[in-house]
């Protein structure tokens, strides 16, 4: 599998990896799970389509078990911030293993929030349900 291969260009393939690894994470756990972090506070739509792109390019989907997007130090998704939610679904519908998104908190949660009403999205984006507080109120979005 080759994550950086860009093009023809060394000078160009590393300098890719080095702009997508100083932006982004990757841990692959012993049991199959890739998890992906995006580095920074503030996530565009280009970043994501990019690694996104490369994860679904690659194949890397036949060698893990699970791909988790951990959004932990992200606090904004820039605008369009639908059209990097719409990118997220597409690739949960491409991918062939399970995939979720992890830690949302701030306008990212906002977000999701904002189209988990719809039980195809949330199970497309396998975002865990919250659990019933006391009193049959629901309780706020859990970080997977």
């Amino acid at each position: 599998m080759s994550w950086f291969a860009f093009g023809n260009n060394t000078d160009s393939n590393v300098a890719a990896a080095e702009r997508l690894l100083s932006r982004f994470g990757f841990v692959v756990s012993a049991d199959g799970v890739l998890r992906i972090r995006p580095v920074g506070p503030v996530l565009s739509y280009d970043e994501l389509d990019v690694v996104l792109k490369r994860v679904t390019d690659e194949g890397a989907d036949q060698y893990v078990a699970e791909i988790v997007l951990d959004f932990g130090t992200v606090e904004w998704i820039e605008v369009p911030w639908t059209a990097v939610f719409a990118r997220l679904i597409d690739f949960a519908r491409r991918t062939r293993v399970r995939c979720r998104l992890a830690a949302l908190h701030g306008q990212p949660a906002a977000v999701v929030s904002f189209f988990s009403g719809d039980r195809v999205i949330r199970s497309l984006l396998r975002v865990r349900e919250p659990a019933p507080e006391a009193g049959g109120r629901t309780a706020e979005r859990a970080s997977a």
